[in-house]
């Protein structure tokens, strides 16, 4: 199943990789709006926003729905209630509209909070780093610096996932979709649901030093 198609069926508020926790009705259908934005002409034609605008409205819908789908190890976590924070490196290309998706959203009972910053040094306690493309000239030392630190990255840089990233988000026929890494979400302790994992979307390491043993 592709969780971008936004035909995901309910589940119940438990915690795990691949059953996300919700308690705000309609979000599937928020999500699922906020792609059909970018792919419907009738839309884009009705309220003629900027192109940009409109992709990354469709993006920021996708971004923080990958926290769903992915478990982070206790102690990444302040406490059992503590946020999952959502980490903006370099420029914002999704301005207030991400704040106001993840408003009321909760996933596995954990409210979703986005920090923005231009230094790696502050947001290196995220759960989930977007690293922006105006990043692309340092991402090898930030991926790094962030080592095997329980933190899902998440990049439109080229190449981001088969660079050691985690996942590559970017646009296939005028649609936003992904590319993932699951062994670099591995070495650094998250489990990342088979619901994301199927065959089109999995990405090797293309660095034999970043390959786990066999």
């Amino acid at each position: 199943m592709d969780i971008l198609s936004g035909h995901t069926q309910a589940r119940p508020d438990t915690p795990g990789p691949g059953r996300p926790g919700r308690n705000v009705p309609g979000f599937g259908l928020r999500c699922l709006a906020a792609l059909l934005l970018l792919a419907w002409p009738g839309a884009r034609a009705h309220a003629a926003p900027e192109p940009k605008l409109l992709e990354y409205q469709a993006k920021a819908g996708i971004l923080y729905k990958f926290a769903d789908y992915v478990e982070w190890p206790a102690q990444a976590f302040a406490s059992s209630n503590a946020p999952i924070t959502i980490g903006i490196l370099g420029d914002d290309p999704f301005g207030p509209f991400l704040d106001d998706l993840v408003k009321q959203v909760t996933v596995n009972h954990r409210s979703l909070v986005i920090r923005r910053s231009r230094e790696l040094d502050d947001l290196k306690s995220c759960h989930l780093l977007y690293i922006s493309l105006s990043e692309k000239g340092r991402l090898r030392s930030i991926l790094d610096r962030l080592g095997r630190a329980s933190v899902l990255t998440v990049s439109e840089i080229d190449g981001f996932a088969s660079r050691g990233g985690m996942i590559h988000l970017y646009v296939k026929s005028k649609k936003p979709t992904y590319r993932i890494n699951p062994g670099s979400a591995r070495r650094a302790g998250l489990k990342v649901s088979s619901l994301l994992l199927t065959e089109d979307k999995v990405e090797a390491d293309e660095n034999p030093s970043n390959k786990e043993p066999r």
